[in-house]
């Protein structure tokens, strides 16, 4: 191939990517009533609904509320994570197990890969305390990622979590996987969104 044909070439894919750049950078934003959210106007999203831990053990589900405070430059963040111990029921070897105190750590969790099909928190990680025979013993969940879907992009009224990650129960790493749907609250329901 001549000189002038690489050139060429080369300039005619330079300028299709500097077409494409543009569109691959721009990001998807939270909306809130349909618009974007004002500057130094945070927006705060609350959620409940039941979270289910499953290991090799047997699971756990719990009836679990978090605070999502929406930020005016596009970001979200975990602010605050209540599980209700008293609703918590194991099976397997869970099953004879309460959950007698939950710790989220490293509040606030943050967010990640936003678009309108949904986002990550990374870093869920709690520790709570299990008493399981009339021993209290304290566990350790940890998930990198927790992929997070809404229901209906330009007005979510719920969300299904997913996630991998361990679990450190008396001193012994297990694979865990999380999975849960979370209603969005009343005077929020739809009126958020993503686009």
């Amino acid at each position: 191939m001549g000189l002038k044909r690489m050139v060429l070439l080369g300039v005619g894919i330079a300028a299709l990517f500097a077409l494409w750049a543009p569109t691959y950078a721009s990001a998807a934003e939270w909306l809130y009533e349909g618009n974007p959210i004002e500057e130094e106007s945070d927006e705060t999203l609350h959620k409940s609904g039941t979270v289910t831990w499953t290991t090799s053990l047997g699971s756990m589900s719990c009836q679990d509320h978090y605070t999502l405070t929406v930020k005016s430059n596009g970001k979200a963040e975990v602010t605050q994570v209540n599980i209700t111990t008293k609703t918590c029921a194991g099976t397997g070897f869970y099953e004879g197990c309460k959950m007698v105190s939950d710790q989220p750590t490293d509040l606030p969790w943050q967010t990640d890969n936003l678009t309108p099909q949904g986002f990550t928190i990374t870093d869920f990680t709690i520790d709570p305390i299990y008493n399981c025979s009339e021993e209290e013993t304290e566990v350790l969940i940890e998930i990198p990622e927790v992929n997070v879907v809404p229901d209906n992009s330009s007005a979510i009224t719920s969300f299904e979590l997913a996630g991998e990650g361990t679990e450190t129960i008396f001193g012994v790493e297990l694979s865990v996987n999380l999975e849960g749907l979370m209603e969005v609250d009343e005077e929020s329901s739809g009126k958020f969104g993503i686009e």
